[in-house]
């Protein structure tokens, strides 16, 4: 499909009449469909906000969902503000099919590895209902009421009113702030109409711009008319919600982060593009399309759930419209500039710093950063070089030279006492600078921990041996790409060039070490057979001036024995010593 704009939007009456056709002439039953539909919610989910390992905030352990204890990480809190914790998922099931999905999907979730808790206000007393909550309740899932914190009243003991038997608990502020790190708005479908009533009409009246953590909506975002965007019609979406603009400010709808319609778009959705959009529910007959007129999007692969519709991947579903355009119209929908947190885990009192080493403050904090499992990579950081030329003290603002800083992402590979050390290729537009300027600075981030580090010091290459001790621990792979590609330069050929230079390479090393290259041997292209004809060299060079301390040093100071000359081509290692600014 070559343009995404051609796809069908439904509107109710339409949506209604394809899912009677689904569970009748077809031979859906609703559960198969609420199984399916679950899935695309929950993987939907999981590629806009992939699982991972959080530190617990102080303000959390009064935020948690659960009111009573329970077998739930969910409701677990912890003092050590270190502590890690999974990403937290809060699904808001509604009493109909879109409810239903929303359950399936927590369940799926906490498969994936989700901390999920389930608000279900108005449990449905069915079985297919009590079938789900029984499933969620022996994954020690927590599935709540909604009373601000009073006791809930049930009414029948199904399995869902037992398990909804606490209620959900907000933030101090009675915000979702902090309960949780995603929201699943699965309270009403494509079939719901008229005014919201309680509790439903607080819920959705809470889920307002600027008090929520991301919200993903299921099919249709609570509160918006099926038939057409709030946007054209603000006075029905505040009559459904039972609350006016002049009272409340800012409660005319809510904004969805993602939003996943199912089966096909509804009309609500056109044009849609303040989030992530996808369409889910992978099970529309060709029968069915032809019925209707349907045009839906290809699944990106065989196991795909869902396709995304915005924003468009690169060469999918694109059309003509103007790149700047296109732009422009995706850092609207991401809201680039609502994206902000509140930085509440510990803080910087001079007290705590006064007198200390910074070098022991570093090892102090990046430990923790490390023991946490805050980041896959706490030692990932962000290494910045100049191109400048010239001495500093040379430069000034009316000065015509002009310098050009870069950065990049690279992985810290040891600090000492001597400071930090990262590994390079000297030929690489980092290398050369490096060495040049001898001055480098990097940040390291910790986002989980709400903590950054930056250093600015002197660089200088480590010895040969420190070096080739390195290349030794990196996987064999990595050391023939070191040999096959030159860093910073454009590849002749593109891709399947590399692909042969790699080839080439792995068949001259066969089965023999790889060593960590020269210049010389770069360019003869000889494998490591040259390097230890350098060796030899060396080896006779020192032997010759074995009877003079003082030539013995000039040589081994010497080219043939220089690290920045012996390992300008592959691998080597910039050391900063001890930082001069933190």
């Amino acid at each position: 499909m070559d343009d995404f704009s051609k796809i069908t939007y439904l509107n109710q009456s339409q949506a209604k009449a394809i899912d009677e056709d689904l569970m009748g002439p077809v031979g859906f039953s609703v559960d198969q469909l609420m199984e399916l539909a679950g899935l695309s919610v929950a993987q939907a989910l999981a590629l806009e906000f992939p699982v991972e390992t959080l530190p617990i905030s102080p303000s959390e352990s009064s935020s948690s969902p659960s009111s009573s204890s329970s077998s739930s990480s969910s409701s677990s809190s912890s003092s050590d503000p270190l502590a890690p914790r999974r990403t937290r998922v809060l699904v808001l099931a509604g009493p109909g099919n879109n409810g239903g999905d929303g359950l399936v999907a927590a369940r799926h979730l906490t498969h994936f590895g989700y901390d999920v808790c389930v608000c279900y206000p108005k449990p449905t007393s069915r079985p297919l209902y009590d079938g789900l909550v029984t499933q969620l309740r022996h994954l020690d899932v927590p599935v709540l009421s909604w009373g601000l914190g009073k006791e809930s009243s049930l009414g029948e003991s199904t399995a869902a009113s037992a398990a909804a038997s606490t209620s959900l608990r907000l933030s101090p502020k009675g915000t979702f702030e902090g309960v949780a790190d995603v929201i699943i708005d699965a309270l009403f479908g494509f079939g719901f109409s008229g005014p919201l009533r309680a509790p439903f009409d607080e819920i959705v009246h809470l889920l307002t711009p600027g008090s929520t953590p991301p919200l993903l909506s299921v099919d249709v975002p609570s509160g918006w008319p099926v038939d057409g965007p709030p946007s054209v019609s603000e006075s029905n979406f505040e009559s459904n919600v039972g609350f006016n603009s002049e009272s409340n400010p800012g409660s005319n709808r809510i904004h969805p982060a993602v939003l996943v319609s199912l089966t096909a778009p509804k009309a609500c959705a056109r044009g849609f593009r303040e989030g992530a959009h996808y369409l889910g529910g992978r099970f529309v007959p060709n029968g069915l399309r032809e019925k209707y007129g349907l045009v839906l999007p290809p699944y990106p692969d065989a196991f795909a759930q869902c396709v995304r519709l915005w924003p468009l991947s690169p060469g999918v579903g694109s059309t003509d419209h103007d790149p700047a355009d296109q732009v422009s119209e995706a850092a609207k929908a991401v809201q680039v500039d609502q994206m902000r947190i509140t930085y509440e885990l510990g803080g910087l009192e001079d007290e705590a710093f006064k007198g200390r080493d910074p070098m022991g403050i570093w090892s102090e904090w990046f430990t923790q950063a490390v023991q946490s499992k805050a980041c896959r990579e706490p030692n990932a950081i962000c290494l910045a070089s100049c191109d400048l030329d010239v001495p500093p003290s040379s430069v000034s603002v009316s000065s015509p030279i002009t310098a050009t800083p870069s950065v990049r992402m690279v992985l810290l590979k040891g600090f000492d006492a001597r400071g930090f050390s990262v590994f390079t290729n000297l030929q690489s537009r980092k290398g050369k600078e490096l060495l040049s300027r001898r001055r480098g600075s990097f940040v390291a981030f910790w986002e989980p921990l709400q903590r950054q580090v930056r250093v600015e010091g002197f660089v200088e290459p480590l010895t040969l041996d420190e070096n080739d001790a390195y290349f030794k621990t990196r996987p064999r792979e990595s050391q023939i790409g070191a040999w096959s590609s030159d860093q910073s330069q454009a590849i002749e050929g593109g891709r399947l060039a590399l692909e042969e230079k790699y080839r080439l390479m792995e068949s001259k090393f066969g089965g023999r070490e790889v060593g960590i290259g020269g210049e010389g041997r770069e360019k003869n292209g000889s494998g490591d057979e040259k390097e230890n004809d350098n060796d030899n060299n060396n080896n006779n060079e020192r032997k010759k001036n074995n009877d003079s301390e003082k030539k013995k040093n000039r040589d081994n100071n010497g080219n043939d024995n220089d690290p920045k000359k012996h390992d300008d081509h592959n691998q080597d290692k910039q050391q900063v010593p001890r930082p001069t600014h933190w």
